[in-house]
């Protein structure tokens, strides 16, 4: 239920699905109340058209006080359907006919038959209630009022035609959910069929099977399956002169005591070539890279032709179906396109920074000013999936600007987010939360979270090299901790934490000010807050 409610295609079907069910459910909850309120209206029309014939038939015998002749006349009635009684009384309440005998004579003295005296002469509804309608019009004589002539009808018939109407719309609703589900389930599958198959052979590259390729179909989804498969090619291409370098290389290293004259030569001619291989593969990386921007960019040209089709008025498109397909491109396809956004930008980052070690031989440092706020927002939005799916909160409080390299702040920000969300505590929804403080020599980072915690015999091991500490469930090779205070420490800042197990750690980044560090000149960028 859980793969369900969190994949692309499990919410398109619950979504038509609750949208279909809902719009039949109003439609039929509208039909049996109009058809209710059709039979009610109905049966208040016979009943006040048969008494008012009735108190017409009836004013001569009144006149008369012929008991017989009214009683012939009510039996003349006696055969309407749910008749409950029918009466005629005198003006002063006295029942001169009734459709039980033993009530002749009498004289009726309820609240409803009081009601009468005072009442202006004309056929009015005394009673009505679901069980039974009472109706009265007057007997007049020249406009004068000597009687009331009164029915009394029941409404089982109308009950037994509503629950009729009641329990065909249920049957209807259900039959309509069913295809409901059925037309859901065969959008889903069009709509993600090709991102479900892309993603089972990058799975398989991933598992090892270099060899897996995507079928390349029709569409959008198509063009990126093409592009991604040149990108395996590229990959597979690169590993293959990789795998012949290092050959090269140890070939080199064999023969390196027999040719000393040649060693300093030809190990210069092997550095030269692995730096130019090293540009080679990352502009080979670039070259996909520049393609799956491009294929977006159709897709999104794409996908605004769809809106401007779904925006022109025409009956060729269900209202409810356009709604639902103007929700899912703006809430679905839009956010997965700024993902993939953002995600080329953080690799285009990457890729530069392959081309600043194949030039330089390890990385170089540029520090500019740079708006922590930014960059923790950007570094939460590529996580902002897996949070929400475990139903966790992220909170960012108001950052300063420092000072430091973009790329290495990005990668500091991005591991400690990225342990809080994978060392939570299962069955706890993540609660992470980024603040800072400024002190005169610098900016010190705080990123809390409410996880497993750190053992304090553990804080210290946590940061060594390929050390892991706790319960070892989950994928890593120990290295991140490490990576980020060698981060720091480039920038001559400090790196610590304070935990407790079970409830959560807070890791403390310290970033100084140049002005302080030993040297400085105070040529850095102004910071400001």
């Amino acid at each position: 239920m859980t793969g369900l409610l969190t994949s692309l295609r499990g919410r398109i079907i619950i979504a038509i699905t609750l949208v279909h069910a809902v719009l039949m459910s109003l439609f039929v909850f509208d039909l049996v109340s109009r058809q209710r309120a059709f039979l009610h209206r109905e049966q208040i029309e016979r009943t006040l058209s048969l008494i008012q014939g009735l108190a017409r038939t009836s004013t001569s015998w009144v006149l008369a006080s012929d008991v017989s002749g009214l009683q012939e006349q009510l039996r003349g009635v006696s055969d309407y359907p749910d008749l409950r009684y029918a009466m005629v009384v005198d003006q002063d309440g006295k029942v001169l006919a009734h459709t039980d005998h033993r009530l002749v004579g009498r004289t009726v003295a309820d609240a409803v038959s009081l009601s009468l005296n005072t009442a202006p002469p004309e056929p009015r509804v005394l009673v009505d209630s679901a069980r039974v309608i009472d109706v009265a019009a007057p007997v007049l004589e020249q406009g004068r009022l000597i009687g009331w002539a009164r029915l009394g009808i029941g409404q089982e018939r109308s009950h037994r035609a509503l629950q009729a109407v009641t329990l065909n719309g249920g049957f209807y609703i259900l039959g309509a959910i069913l295809i409901g589900v059925l037309f859901a389930v065969l959008l889903a599958r069009s709509l993600t069929g090709g991102l479900y198959r892309l993603l089972e052979v990058a799975e398989a590259v991933r598992s090892g099977r270099r060899d897996m390729r995507a079928e390349v179909e029709p569409g959008e989804v198509g063009r990126v399956a093409a592009s991604f498969n040149g990108m395996l090619d590229t990959l597979s291409e690169s590993e293959r002169e990789l795998r012949q370098t290092s050959r090269t290389l140890i070939h080199l290293n064999e023969t390196l005591e027999r040719r000393v004259g040649e060693r300093t030569a030809d190990l210069a001619a092997a550095n030269e070539e692995v730096r130019n291989f090293a540009y080679i593969v990352s502009h080979d990386l670039r070259a996909p890279l520049v393609n799956i921007q491009g294929f977006c960019g159709e897709l999104g040209l794409g996908v605004r032709e769809l809106r401007k089709i779904l925006d022109e008025p025409g009956e060729a498109v269900p209202a409810a179906t356009r709604r639902r397909i103007q929700a899912i491109l703006a809430d679905d396809i839009d956010e997965a396109m700024a993902f993939i956004h953002r995600a080329t930008i953080r690799m285009d980052r990457q890729i530069n920074a392959i081309l600043t070690l194949s030039r330089l031989g390890r990385q170089t440092l540029r520090p500019e000013t740079v708006d922590l706020g930014e960059v923790a927002g950007s570094v939460v939005a590529l996580h902002l999936h897996e949070i929400e799916t475990a139903g966790g909160t992220v909170t960012i409080d108001p950052l300063p600007t420092v000072v430091a390299d973009r790329l290495s702040l990005e990668q500091i920000v991005g591991n400690l987010v990225s342990n809080a969300i994978k060392y939570r505590v299962a069955g706890r929804p993540p609660v992470l939360s980024l603040s800072a403080d400024r002190s005169v020599d610098g900016v010190t980072l705080h990123v809390r979270d409410n996880g497993r915690g750190i053992a304090p015999g553990d804080i210290q091991r946590a940061f060594e090299l390929f050390r892991r500490v706790g319960v070892q469930d989950t994928v890593g090779e120990g290295m991140g901790l490490p990576y980020v205070q060698t981060l720091v420490r480039r920038h001559q800042g400090r790196l610590w934490c304070e935990s407790v197990p079970g409830e959560g750690t807070t890791f403390h980044v310290f970033l100084p000010d140049p002005a302080f560090l030993p040297g400085s000149q105070d040529s850095r960028p102004t910071a400001q807050e």
